[in-house]
């Protein structure tokens, strides 16, 4: 009887052990899941950050593409004026040339 005791004395340590085992396991997984709410909640506010980000950049790029774009033309419009210039310069000693011509 006293070897039964014993025998069941150990099971019934054992199975309580498992139970407590089960309720520390439990509980480590609530914490878990709790830190896993947290950090989808952290991460869903970085998405949206980085989503803003990516649109603040696209537009900055489209209006970085358009001054690109107006100063190339500007350039263009600068080089233009260049060549009136010298060509109305050649055509003023030109006729310079022509009145001298004239006078002699």
């Amino acid at each position: 009887m006293n070897n039964w005791i014993n025998c069941c004395g150990v099971a019934i340590f054992l199975a309580l052990a498992n139970v407590l085992q089960l309720v520390f396991f439990f509980n480590y997984s609530l914490k878990l899941k709790d830190k896993q709410v947290i950090l989808e909640k952290k991460n869903g506010k970085e998405q949206k950050q980085i989503e803003e980000l990516k649109a603040k950049l696209d537009k900055k790029d489209e209006k970085y593409q358009q001054l690109k774009g107006d100063i190339r033309l500007i350039k263009a419009l600068m080089s233009l004026s260049e060549e009136a210039r010298q060509r109305q310069l050649r055509d003023q000693q030109a006729q310079e040339e022509l009145e001298e011509e004239w006078e002699e």
